[in-house]
């Protein structure tokens, strides 16, 4: 208790000072039945206190708080100019070399398009009917399909990816063009009204739920592979996990450098 009054004092005296410009250092006594503390114990203790809770710089003797400065920063404005000059010539040269049409050029141009597409926020001429096709139409194709897998597994439908005592091989319809058509029809739905509804954050998430199916169904074929004769079979007879392999064929060998993925599990 002494010492906490004997702070509060030194506080107390700290303020007067600075507010008024004159030593605050009165005789307090206390009104819990304690001892009288004059002012000069409470003026050699608070000076041991004001040395061990304060601390000023050693190089100028005051408050940290008041001599801030900010640090220099050189910018050689000659040098960044130079080597703006330097990389602009380099393009130039490298622009130039090499054989025209065996340069890559249509990755180029579809990496341009695409970013003038992205930044403009559309396709243009044809934005609408591309969000037409990949939105409405695209959402009921989904529905679609994964109707269609519900009715053909039928009573060996589950959410889970362990095979129950009720599960078949089922190779027909549906069944015949990707291995897993459920999950064909779910993302259709799914990325079909993210586009619907111009929504980026559903269409990453759709995204997500790509990769979260596809972890799905790796757990799944391992425990189909063991629990029901003939999958192994199946699984090379119907390559496409979400999409025919048609599909991707397709789409990976429109680009003629671009190596065909048959023979290879797709997407």
């Amino acid at each position: 208790m002494k010492f906490f009054k004997a702070t509060l004092l030194v506080y107390l005296a700290h303020f007067s000072r600075y507010v008024h410009g004159f030593a605050f250092a009165p005789s307090f006594q206390t009104s819990l039945n304690g001892p009288i503390i004059s002012s000069r114990k409470s003026n050699a203790l608070g000076n041991d206190l004001t040395r061990l809770y304060s601390w000023t710089p050693p190089e100028t003797g005051k408050p940290s708080g008041r001599n801030l400065s900010m640090p220099e920063i050189n910018v050689d404005v000659e040098s960044i100019k130079s080597s703006l000059e330097n990389i602009s010539n380099s393009l130039q040269g490298n622009f130039q070399e090499g054989d025209f049409g065996e340069r890559g050029e249509q990755y180029v141009i579809a990496q341009g398009f695409l970013i003038v597409c992205i930044l403009g926020g559309g396709v243009p001429l044809v934005g609408g009917a591309l969000q037409f096709i990949f939105g409405p139409v695209l959402l009921a194709a989904g529905l679609l399909v994964a109707a269609s897998a519900v009715l053909e597994i039928e009573d060996g439908l589950t959410p889970f990816p362990k095979t129950i005592s009720k599960s078949k091989l089922r190779m027909d319809n549906v069944y015949g063009y990707v291995r897993h058509p459920m999950y064909s029809g779910l993302l259709a739905t799914m990325m079909g009204y993210s586009i619907m509804t111009d929504s980026a954050s559903r269409v990453l998430l759709t995204l997500v739920l790509y990769c979260v199916l596809y972890a799905k169904s790796v757990y799944e074929e391992q425990d189909l592979i063991e629990s029901l004769q003939g999958y192994q079979a199946y699984k090379k007879a119907v390559r496409g996990r979400f999409l025919p392999v048609e599909w991707t064929d397709t789409i990976m060998t429109s680009f003629g450098s671009m190596p065909s993925m048959k023979g290879n599990d797709k997407n």
